[in-house]
Formats: structure tokens, sequence, C-alpha cells
């Protein structure tokens, strides 16, 4: 009985094994049209018409190239060239003739009270070239406090780093002298960059880069401040220039 006993178990073993095999499920699919844009006041309506798709299939497969768009202002048909204006209601219709019907509707929220920024330098380095310009390198934390509006709002953060010599700078400007970069923001130090992200996103390896469009889900009617962090920032000028 004590050796039946031991091979009991290594039987059920050799039941359990088995062999890997990739296949496709097939799954049936009626493609759905989908309205793709992103409205906001005071710019031209840009819609991007798609089709639902497989996560198997490739992305070309969803291309819609037929579809007949129309865009409404508070009931009203519109050129495409109709500037929406805050507090309109927008309605996109899209039509078909291979994949059907399907439309989008936003009411343009708005504006909020200008943001207000605190902001510090850390690990400031500077240097002198041969030709006696200066390059200070450092990194970059701002603190970025948002009033939210009432209703649901959304919101896109963007920056630029351009920078404007005054005219009397401008042959210092021409000549490479002057110079200023922000740097690359770093996405994942924000945590609402990263509120679009379910489980599955994460275990396929989404992450926040690139980007900055967030909701007020987390904050409706409150504030929040962005916490925003910037590598590789620098400024050049020449010495003795900038006391």
């Amino acid at each position: 009985m004590v050796i039946l006993k031991k091979i009991y178990p290594l039987l059920a073993l050799s039941l359990l094994t088995g062999c890997e095999e990739a296949f496709t499920p097939d799954m049936p699919h009626t493609p759905a049209l989908c309205v793709n844009s992103l409205i906001t006041a005071g710019e031209p309506v840009e819609a991007k018409i798609s089709k639902s798709r497989l996560y198997t299939d490739s992305s070309e497969k969803s291309e819609v190239r037929d579809a007949e768009v129309r865009i409404y202002a508070n009931g009203e048909l519109q050129l495409d060239s109709y500037i929406p204006k805050e507090g309109d209601n927008i309605r996109i219709v899209a039509e078909s003739p291979a994949v059907g019907r399907g439309e989008a509707d936003v009411l343009i929220p708005s504006s909020i009270p200008s943001p207000t920024a605190t902001w510090e330098t850390y690990d400031v380095s500077c240097w002198k070239s041969d030709n006696d310009v200066v390059l200070v390198e450092f990194k970059l934390k701002v603190d970025l406090r948002i009033e939210d509006a009432d209703g649901e709002n959304y919101y896109k953060f963007s920056f630029n780093s351009d920078f404007q010599a005054d005219e009397e700078l401008d042959d210092f400007d021409a000549s490479g002298n002057y110079g200023f970069a922000i740097g690359s923001l770093l996405y994942d130090m924000e945590p609402i960059f990263r509120e679009h992200i379910a489980i599955f996103e994460s275990i396929m390896g989404g992450d926040a880069e690139g980007f900055s469009f967030f909701s007020d889900r987390q904050f409706e009617g409150k504030s929040y401040t962005l916490h925003l962090q910037f590598d590789n920032c620098w400024f050049r000028y020449p010495k003795g220039e900038i006391p």
C-alpha cells in the first residue's frame, strides 16, 4: 500500500501534462462606427472617423474613409470652418455606407480661473565654453494648482520652451549665444496622467509617457495640484550679459 500511495500522484501528474498551442478565437464581431474628436473653444473642430476592431486586428483595419461628417452647434448644422465657443453644445454625426452611423456630442465648458504656479530648480550645474558662453543646466519642479469649475471637465497640459529674445538681444540670439529649453517632462511622476490606465493596459505595458490629458473625476468642483518635474533643462547666455 505504501508503494501505491506514491504511484497514484505520479499518474495524476502525467494526466495533467499537455502541450501549448497558439490560436486565434473565432469571435463574432460587427464593426461599429467611432467618432474621435478633441473639441476646444476657439479652435476648429477636427474629427477622425474609425471603426471598432478586434484586438488581434491590425490598426489599418480601423480606418473609415467613406464617412460623411456633419457638425452641429446648438442643434444647427454648421460649416466645417465653425469655431466652437464656451457653452456650445457640439454634435458630430458621421455616416458610412459600409459601416453605418455614429454620433457624439459634448458641451463646451466655461473657462476656469488661471492656474497658479510655484516652482524650484535643483541639481544646478554651470560651466563656461571657450567662447565665453555660459551654460546653466538644471532640473525643474513645478506645482500647478487648478481650480475646477462645475460640471464634468477635461484638461490637457502642454508646454513649450521657445526663447523669445528682446530686440536688443537679437544679435546674441542669432549667433546662438542665447537659448533656453525646459527639458523633458517626467509623466510618471504625476499620478493623474495615469488615470486612464486600467489593469489590462498596465499588464500590457501601458504607461503615461506622452499622455497629459485628464478629467476632473478625482477632484470635481474642487482644486488639484499637478506635480510636474522636468529633466534636462538649460539656459545659455554670454558671460557678463546677465548679472
